[in-house]
């Protein structure tokens, strides 16, 4: 090869290792703004989300359905509608940061992005389906204690709680694309020790630890 092709090669070879860096500046740049402008959007929608639920009672419905006393396990006297809009940031910010990472179409990142946009809708509905169904069990179970006035009430009252649960979480796991196979074993199993670890607390507790399981004392908290 003579010194002049030779030259011409070498400047091709510069040049599209230049413009390839050029072009991966320009959209590392473009995904910085992106991750900064996601900052302050999940700022707003974390103060205004809260908000919104702050003036539909959001605190008094969380602690109906026990949602409260759960939070607290994890953290002391947390509030409702502010940890939700705690939720609402971290959800806002890491879709914004998983957009950057598309943005900067590098292979070694980009794949994580469309795999987090690519299962977001699926964990929404499987979210959704979950919390409709602790929202109907703690509705059908409090109802039945406080309607039925008879012996083991509480007790029936959980029961049904237990399987409107189980329920919920066989839909949300198939929702999840979770083989059928496994799911409908792993549930019946759930379920059934469920009811039987709920049949010998009756046994033992009786009325005091069916109310408790069924959160009844955080029922009357609620409506005061």
């Amino acid at each position: 090869m003579d010194p002049y092709s030779t030259q011409m090669l070498m400047m091709n070879q510069f040049n599209h290792i230049t413009s390839v860096f050029v072009e991966h500046v320009g959209d590392l740049l473009v995904a910085s703004v992106v991750i900064v402008v996601g900052l302050f959007v999940a700022e707003i929608t974390k103060h205004l989300g809260g908000a919104i639920l702050g003036l539909i009672r959001w605190n008094v419905f969380c602690n109906w359905l026990g949602i409260t006393r759960i939070w607290n396990k994890f953290r002391a006297d947390v509030v409702p509608a502010k940890a939700t809009g705690e939720v609402l940031w971290w959800l806002v910010f890491v879709s914004f940061v998983m957009k950057a990472l598309i943005i900067t179409e590098l292979a070694s990142v980009a794949w994580i992005g469309r795999t987090y946009f690519e299962f977001l809708p699926l964990c929404f509905r499987g979210v959704f389906v979950l919390a409709a169904a602790y929202a109907l069990a703690q509705g059908a179970a409090r109802l039945i204690a406080f309607v039925v006035e008879k012996p083991g009430a509480v007790f029936a009252a959980g029961l049904v709680r237990i399987l409107i649960l189980s329920c919920g979480v066989y839909s949300t796991l198939l929702t999840l694309g979770w083989d059928q196979k496994f799911v409908l074993p792993a549930v019946l199993v759930l379920l059934g020790s469920a009811a039987l670890t709920l049949a010998l607390q009756w046994s033992l507790g009786k009325d005091r630890v069916g109310r408790q399981i069924i959160r009844v004392n955080d029922f009357e908290e609620g409506l005061s």
